[in-house]
């Protein structure tokens, strides 16, 4: 009997080779999978690819296009001839973009039998054959091409191996292409930081310092390896640190801006205000991830601010010494005037007299306005506060300066509400503050001018305005218009008292004050809101 044996052994070795063969390709995959995970740029993962597609089908040639537009770019290639490593075919005139264009693998036994096949590009390499699959399933970014010597036909399994290498490669590309978008912004970022001269800085959720630009690091004299490190917590001032640290975090929970003052310690030793404005990060779940923000150097503008305090504070120290040191001297000179007038009588010397108590009652008023005005911003002032109607006491202010608008033919228009215009204040300091506003409006208007008052109730607010055609404002006053001693340049302008008292007073109701003007010679508006009761 023939012994059977030996001739069954080449069908029982086949599968084993077969089985032997695929487990290489696995472990090749595995291996082209690992590498392309940890390439950190497209040229290392194309290279990668490059490799292992060639060990895969031991093909004679592979090459790897990427898309660049319409075209198709050959950027990498392994082949026993070169083929067209760093050239671009138009994407409706080559396999690969007809691949890229369909998202579907393509195999070509015979090229030149094939329409697809754009022979004058092929006519002087070694290609007969070909397979072609699309990197990228749902947007196609490019394709890996195999090319053989001879005919042959790319089994389904060689296909299925490269379709799976295109997709480690699909998900890698793009998340190299993220990494690299990112990092060109992070460079971006750091650029323009590090030529700011203003202090830039980003931090975690946890306020742990993650960058800080050239300014921060020559500012504190520290590199900003060493700030990420130790932090900032040793460069506030210890009265400061406790405040400045809660603001952060309290902006950091909420997700809002934040925004706090401190003082820290320059390079120099000197102890510096800065300012720092910041606005938060967000993560891909809209998580706060950290903080990014400036802090300028402010000093200056605290040393001016506090420069500015000590100059008012003086200023109404001064005023209130010079009203305390007129107020003597004229009650003297009253009592005198009054004094003589029993003894000579008013015949002898009346027009001198006359002259003298006219002055005598003017320097009066004003040390009155001086005495009210400092106790006024000196906080001293307090108001007799009811709920009133403002339109009777506005139309009593009006009948008390009918006889002076009168005098110099001066037209007043009047439109107050019928409702009820009520608020919560003191009678008598607004009485003050529309006398002072008619009064103004007819002394710095001229005769037969026209003159408005106007009042009611918008929204939560009481409004009244004064309006004239006369002098107006100039440009450059309008700003500082109710500043205490700010007056006007034009003869008969007054000390600049009043208005400063008058706002004052509504502020302390609560309210606003504005003034509006042209410009000189075409009038002025003043309007008053406070709060509706």
């Amino acid at each position: 009997m023939p012994d059977t044996r030996a001739a069954a052994r080449p069908s029982e070795e086949e599968p084993i080779a077969a089985i032997a063969d695929n487990a290489a390709s696995l472990r090749r995959m595995v291996d082209a999978l690992d590498e392309l995970i940890q390439a950190t740029s497209i040229a290392d993962a194309v290279t990668v690819v490059r490799d292992a597609a060639r060990d895969l089908t031991g093909a004679d040639g592979i090459t790897v296009i990427l898309r660049d537009g319409d075209d198709c770019h050959y950027v990498e290639e392994d082949a026993i001839a070169p083929l067209w490593k760093g050239r671009r075919f138009p994407m409706a005139q080559c396999v690969s973009g007809w691949v890229m264009i369909h998202r579907e693998p393509v195999t070509i036994p015979d090229i030149y039998a094939d329409p697809r096949v754009p022979l004058e590009a092929y006519r002087d390499t070694f290609v007969k054959s070909m397979a072609m699959v699309p990197i990228g399933r749902r947007e196609a970014v490019g394709a890996i091409g195999a090319y053989w010597r001879t005919q042959t036909s790319a089994s389904p399994e060689m296909l299925s191996l490269l379709g799976k290498l295109a997709d480690g490669t699909a998900s890698v590309l793009e998340q190299v292409r993220l990494r690299t978008r990112l990092e060109e912004s992070e460079a971006r970022f750091r650029l323009m930081a590090d030529t700011s001269p203003i202090m830039i800085w980003a931090t975690d959720r946890e306020g742990r310092v993650e960058f800080v630009n050239r300014a921060y690091q020559e500012f504190f004299g520290r590199t900003e390896a060493d700030i990420r490190t130790h932090g900032w917590a040793g460069l506030v001032h210890s009265e400061d640190a406790p405040r400045y640290a809660q603001a952060f975090a309290a902006a950091a929970s909420r997700g809002t801006s934040f925004h706090a003052e401190a003082r820290v310690r320059r390079a120099d030793g000197a102890w510096r205000w800065i300012a720092s404005y910041a606005s938060p990060r967000f993560g891909e779940q809209g998580q706060v991830i950290g903080m990014v923000g400036s802090s300028p150097d402010v000093t200056e503008m605290h040393e001016a601010l506090a420069q500015a305090r000590d100059a008012g504070r003086l200023k109404d120290e001064f005023l209130a010494m010079v009203a305390h040191e007129l107020r003597q001297p004229v009650h003297a000179s009253v009592a005198a005037l009054r004094l003589m007038e029993a003894r000579i009588g008013r015949e002898p010397g009346e027009r001198a007299r006359a002259v003298v108590e006219r002055q005598v009652q003017q320097m009066s008023r004003l040390v009155g306005d001086l005495l009210e005005s400092a106790r006024i911003v000196r906080g001293e002032v307090e108001l007799q506060v009811q709920t009133l109607d403002l339109a009777p006491l506005i139309r009593h202010v009006i009948d008390a300066t009918t006889p002076a608008l009168g005098e110099r033919e001066q037209q007043l228009r009047v439109d107050v509400a019928d409702e009820p215009l009520l608020l919560r204040g003191d009678a008598m300091r607004l009485e003050q503050v529309l006398m002072n506003l008619l009064s103004n409006a007819s002394k710095y208007s001229h005769a037969g001018s026209r003159i408005a008052v106007d009042a009611s109730r918008i929204g939560p607010e009481v409004l009244v305005s004064v309006t004239d055609n006369g002098k107006g404002i100039e440009p450059a006053l309008l700003p500082h218009i109710f500043e205490l001693f700010v007056r006007g340049t034009t003869a008969g302008s007054g000390f600049g008292i009043g208005l400063a008292v008058s706002r004052r007073i509504v502020e302390l109701h609560g309210g606003s004050m504005e003034a509006h003007s042209d410009g000189p010679g075409l009038g002025s508006r003043f309007v008053v809101r406070l709060p509706a009761a």
